[in-house]
C-alpha cells in the first residue's frame, strides 16, 4: 500500500511573488513603444489593472493612457518588454522563502496553471526567485 501524499496548489504571481513594480514598468515601456506620448501610468493604476491575464493588463493600460492600438497588437510588445525585466524588482512576499524550503522537501507539487508547474519543477532544485526567469510564458491564459 502506498503511503499517503500532500497535494499544495498554489497561484505564483500575486499569492507567492509581488511582481507588481516589474509589471508596470514593462507596461510603460510597452505604452511607449506604441506611442512615444503615452503619458507614465503609476504603480498605483497599474496595480488596480492586475488580474485576468496579460492581455486584459495591456488593454486597461492602453485604454487609461489613451493609446489608440488594438491589445493584440499591443501585447508582444509588452511580453517582450516584460521578459527584459522579469525578475528586476519582483520578490517574494514575507515568509514564503521559508514555506518553500518546506514544501519543497514534499514529493508532490502541483501548480494552478501550466507555466507555474515549470516553475514549480524548477523550485525543487531551486526555488529562490531567480528561477522565475526560465518559464517562457508567465502570462498564458490558458488553463
Amino acid at each position: 500500500m502506498t503511503a499517503p501524499r500532500a497535494l499544495i496548489v498554489f497561484d505564483l504571481d500575486g499569492t507567492l511573488i509581488d511582481s507588481s513594480r516589474d509589471l508596470a514598468n514593462a507596461v510603460n515601456a510597452a505604452l511607449r513603444r506604441a506611442d512615444p506620448a503615452a503619458p507614465t501610468l503609476t504603480l498605483e493604476v497599474v496595480r488596480s489593472f492586475i488580474g485576468s491575464g496579460a492581455r486584459n493588463l495591456v488593454a486597461r493600460s492602453l485604454a487609461h493612457a489613451g493609446v489608440a492600438l488594438p491589445p493584440e497588437d499591443a501585447l508582444p510588445l509588452f511580453l517582450e518588454e516584460y521578459a527584459r525585466r522579469l525578475t528586476e524588482h519582483t520578490r517574494f512576499y514575507p515568509g514564503v522563502e521559508d514555506v518553500l524550503d518546506r514544501v519543497v522537501r514534499l514529493r508532490e507539487v502541483e501548480a494552478d496553471s501550466r507555466e507555474e508547474r515549470d516553475v514549480v519543477g524548477d523550485a525543487r532544485a531551486d526555488h529562490r526567485i531567480g528561477i522565475v526567469h526560465e518559464t517562457p510564458a508567465v502570462f498564458d491564459d490558458e488553463r
